[in-house]
């Protein structure tokens, strides 16, 4: 077999490869030796190996070095990657969601929706003290007031603080057992409702429709007493 036709060869084995690249410099070498020249080093003849980087336009990608994979193969392993990030943090989101709800529907849930009940059978007389009581307990939530962090913070999450502050006030006085004074409850229902606003607010109830109902609810009169009292202050 002549030098073009193992040159033609298409076998891409490793070991087929070796043999036709040392092969062809043994035959130069014996045209140079025959006409007088320098032989040619092998090793230095030898194809240097190359050492992948990043492959592609595929990022993420400058470790996989030698392995054998496709450029296409090692991007869409590192797509799935990505993807299956997204999936664990929104999973985690949900279940985190589920939990916040939970935890509404214990504490804050019957007392905001008894609060509500008792502003719309109020005459326009009594209408006012539901204003003050949410607006008050709404400014004791806010995160600076609360001790909570600044509200530099996007408007989701300073609503997410200041539920959660306000069902903080709710377990506290909850704690504390003034359970039968009528005025204690008032506030204490005050503050269940504007955790429930907030929390309708930022988003954790769109998974519960009748949650995200009493959130529509509590927000409306959150707006309202903001209105009245800012009217009433000028």
């Amino acid at each position: 077999m002549g030098l073009k036709d193992r040159r033609s060869k298409t076998d891409v084995s490793t070991d087929s490869v070796l043999y036709l690249f040392d092969t062809d410099i043994a035959e130069r070498n014996a045209l140079r030796a025959a006409t007088g020249l320098p032989l040619l080093d092998r090793e230095s003849q030898r194809p240097k190996e190359k050492r992948l980087g990043r492959v592609g336009n595929c990022e993420g990608t400058e470790n996989w070095a030698g392995i054998g994979l496709s450029s296409a193969t090692i991007c869409a392993v590192r797509q799935w990657e990505r993807n299956e990030m997204v999936f664990r943090w929104f999973k985690s989101e949900k279940r985190e969601r589920r939990r916040k709800v939970k935890l509404d529907r214990k504490h804050l849930k019957a007392r905001s929706r008894r609060f509500l009940k008792s502003y719309l059978n109020a005459d326009e007389t009594r209408k006012p003290q539901f204003y003050r009581a949410v607006e008050e307990a709404s400014k004791q939530c806010q995160p600076v007031k609360s001790g909570l962090p600044p509200p530099e913070l996007e408007d989701a999450q300073i609503a997410e603080a200041t539920s959660g502050a306000a069902l903080q006030m709710v377990l506290a006085r909850e704690e504390r057992g003034a359970l039968d004074d009528r005025i204690s409850d008032f506030v204490t229902d005050a503050y269940a409702t504007v955790g429930i606003a907030y929390h309708r607010a930022a988003g954790v109830y769109t998974m519960d429709k009748e949650m995200q109902e009493l959130g529509t609810a509590a927000v409306h009169l959150l707006t309202m007493a903001t209105s009245y009292m800012r009217a009433h202050n000028d």
